[in-house]
């Protein structure tokens, strides 16, 4: 089943769905090597729930492909497994179409995009003092860097519940968002965790104490976030300037300097990279992509993704690379970078990324 048959059959899925009739006769396309299933959904019914086939695999997370990304209010596997309810926080007929992304969890180490999933079912039991239930898992990073840390949970108390994470001898507290049911889970940020080598370690996790405890836990996420936590905006002149050190690692190899932090050493075709930034003045903006002298080949080509629309740029032996992006309305957005081909092997090492309005792209009020 193709994307496009499969868009045809979520939208007849979509009137059984407002029919309030059971969909049927259609499989769930595979996982991509990512883990992910993408959706497309002209509609979402007017309840806010969406229900679609399932085979009973247990889910990370689930987004909409809105700018900003939008994690889904939560979601239940009923029917032993084999139907899933997808909620969102509160939706009428006019929602607009989006991708639906299912997040399959995927033990299978780092993956390419820099993600590591640690489902419960492969971990090892802990007694950790002070708590009810622990677990660890062992991994080996591919690359140090920063990521959040997102615990899979359904927690019939509405109020959430506690848990720790980090390593055995240093433990950060986060809490589990509440669902109101055993049965309905959400995906929780709890906090940050920082890795700063590739040898194997140990990640622990520690849930509650005594009897109080009621949330059922399926596993955890390291996904990769901004290095330094900052939230850029515009300077007063209206321009955004996104350094290196404030890049999102979407990768294997790729890392900042760690002497400096001056450059992103940007090794692999396949790892992308990303800033998150608020934007107050939406419009048109040029864009400059500066790379230390010498390190970009002639012939590589840049792809630059901003609120969907993707352009490509094609090096001639500059230093820079120059495009234009826009940006619809303000608040938070997210520029992202990927090679759609890339000249030689050796690392290409990029500075920083700078924003400038264009002239004529807003107006300037005066008072005469």
């Amino acid at each position: 089943m193709n994307r496009i048959q499969f868009l045809g059959w979520v939208a007849a899925m979509q009137l059984s769905a407002l029919a309030a009739e059971s969909p049927g006769g259609a499989a769930m396309p595979d996982p991509s090597a990512l883990g992910l299933i993408e959706l497309a959904v002209p509609q979402w019914p007017g309840n806010g729930s969406l229900e679609i086939p399932w085979d009973g695999r247990p889910l990370a997370a689930a987004t909409l492909n809105t700018t900003p990304r939008q994690y889904v209010y939560s979601w239940e596997l009923v029917q032993n497994g084999q139907r899933l309810h997808v909620n969102l926080r509160s939706a009428t007929s006019k929602t607009i179409p989006s991708v639906l992304t299912l997040e399959v969890e995927t033990p299978l180490g780092q993956l390419a995009d820099g993600r590591i999933h640690f489902p419960l079912n492969v971990s090892q039991p802990e007694n950790l003092e002070g708590s009810s239930r622990s677990w660890s898992w062992e991994f080996t990073p591919t690359r140090p860097g920063a990521y959040t840390v997102e615990v899979t949970a359904a927690c019939p108390k509405y109020t959430g519940e506690v848990v720790e994470f980090g390593t055995k001898k240093d433990l950060a507290m986060g809490m589990v968002n509440g669902t109101g049911s055993k049965s309905r889970f959400i995906q929780s940020s709890i906090g940050r965790f920082v890795v700063t080598d590739t040898q194997p370690q140990r990640l622990y996790l520690r849930h509650g104490e005594g009897e109080r405890v009621k949330s059922v836990i399926t596993g955890i996420s390291m996904r990769p976030t901004s290095e330094t936590g900052r939230i850029l905006s515009q300077d007063s002149l209206g321009n955004i300037t996104l350094p290196a050190a404030d890049v999102t690692l979407n990768g294997t190899h790729s890392l900042v300097d760690p002497a400096t932090k001056s450059f992103v050493r940007w090794v692999n075709e396949s790892d992308a990279l990303s800033w998150e930034f608020n934007v107050r003045q939406p419009g048109g903006y040029s864009a400059e992509l500066n790379f230390q002298e010498g390190t970009l080949p002639d012939g590589s080509e840049v792809e630059v993704t901003v609120g969907g629309r993707t352009t490509h740029v094609r090096s001639n032996g500059s230093n820079a690379l120059q495009c234009e992006v826009v940006f619809n309305t303000p608040g938070e957005q997210r520029l992202g970078l990927r090679f759609h081909h890339k000249v030689g092997s050796q690392p290409v090492e990029l500075r920083d990324i700078r924003l400038t309005q264009k002239v004529g792209e807003f107006a300037v009020k005066t008072d005469l």
